[in-house]
């Protein structure tokens, strides 16, 4: 394939050199990030300065002769890998390697034939979002890609990527002219390599692939604060329920009731339930126990704020005002709750309650225990 190559000739840029590949600053930045799940994509940026070493090893590019052979076959390869792409979907690289020895015979990208585009083309496999070239990534050195232009790609693919502290990127824009500035070399150059190499397109599969990477690792922190905040719950619901159960009989009958209620909106809440049944009233104050802030009314509420707001001697019938009266007996309230208690009542109409809003089969009140004053 690069016979035409093994001689003097035109393309003698693409034969490469004996340079040795160089890490980009981030690369090495990545590696102190104390998070090491997500700190290892390799990448880097330029918003850290570039060190010498690397610099040193794209010295050779400022040596490169800017003339019409290199111009042509850079527009050539450009013009065929935008001949490579169908609906937003890369499907090949060109390599210019073989795109060199069909220059004799191309005078436009009209010219070239579906077997000549056919050798000219580095085929894409598409493998969980990366985008490979005979098991590759198309952003990692190309079969026949210079080691010193390859740094060059790695440090421009890698520009648009910052790496903080805590292994999360922000993101900045790259460019040819910013890379050619810190480099020392001439813009144009970078523009003809980057034709040459498909930067565009090979930059455009490894920012869809960092897109996903960063979408995995916010979902995977989303994950990681939910089991947190689930263990923290567990801890305090854990300590708030021993003290309870050792202050159970120092509680009287409107906390009783309260705590009823309390334990029924947990119950709800933990079945990924609202805490209390939609469509009641609104209730006219909280208890002090409550957990939610909710615009929804309970039994106890009513219980035991039925005369809030209003006065017994002008409003309903004088069985309603005589009940009202006796509501306010705290021995006839625990009369009351006895009374249901003992009969199943509470326990049969909370679990027709939630019957009828498809909640059974939660395990509420399921004890024949009585509430002791």
């Amino acid at each position: 394939m690069t016979g035409a190559l093994s001689k003097p000739n035109n393309y003698d840029f693409l034969n490469g050199n004996n340079g040795a590949a160089v890490s980009t600053p981030l690369e090495e930045a990545s590696k102190t990030v104390e998070d090491k799940r997500f700190a290892n994509y390799t990448t880097g940026t330029l918003a850290i300065a570039i060190p010498p070493t690397t610099v040193q090893a794209c010295s050779t590019i400022r040596e490169l002769n800017i003339n019409s052979a290199l111009m042509s076959l850079a527009n050539m390869c450009s013009a065929i890998q935008n001949q490579l792409k169908s609906a937003g979907r890369i499907f090949g690289l060109v390599n210019p390697s073989v795109v060199a020895e069909l220059m004799p015979v191309l005078e436009s990208v009209n010219d070239l034939s579906d077997s000549m585009r056919d050798r000219a083309t580095l085929p894409l496999e598409y493998m969980d979002n990366i985008a490979a070239i005979q098991g590759i990534p198309a952003w990692d050195i190309l079969p026949g890609e210079r080691v010193d232009f390859h740094n060059v790609f790695k440090l421009y693919r890698d520009s648009r990527y910052f790496l903080l502290d805590t292994g999360d990127y922000a993101i900045s824009n790259r460019t040819i002219a910013g890379l050619a500035k810190q480099l020392g070399v001439p813009g144009s150059i970078l523009t003809y390599i980057s034709k040459l190499y498909s930067w565009q397109d090979r930059c455009a599969l490894y920012d869809s692939y960092m897109e996903s990477e960063m979408q995995k690792r916010k979902a995977q922190q989303e994950v990681m604060i939910r089991n947190e905040h689930l263990k923290m719950t567990q801890q305090l619901a854990s300590k708030a329920w021993d003290k309870l159960t050792k202050q159970i009989n120092n509680l009287g009958p409107k906390e009783l009731i309260q705590v009823l209620e309390l334990g029924i909106k947990y119950s709800r809440i933990s079945a990924g339930m609202l805490p209390d049944k939609p469509g009641d009233v609104v209730a006219t104050r909280q208890t002090n126990l409550s957990i939610y802030n909710s615009t929804t009314n309970n039994t106890a509420d009513q219980m035991m704020n039925i005369n809030a707001g209003s006065t017994p001697e002008k409003t309903g019938s004088a069985v309603e005002r005589q009940l009202t009266e006796d509501m306010k007996d705290e021995n006839n309230l625990l009369s009351i709750l006895h009374v249901l208690q003992a009969s199943g009542a509470m326990k049969t109409a909370v679990h027709a309650d939630l019957i009828d809003h498809g909640e059974e089969g939660l395990g509420i009140l399921d004890t024949d225990e009585e509430v002791d004053e």
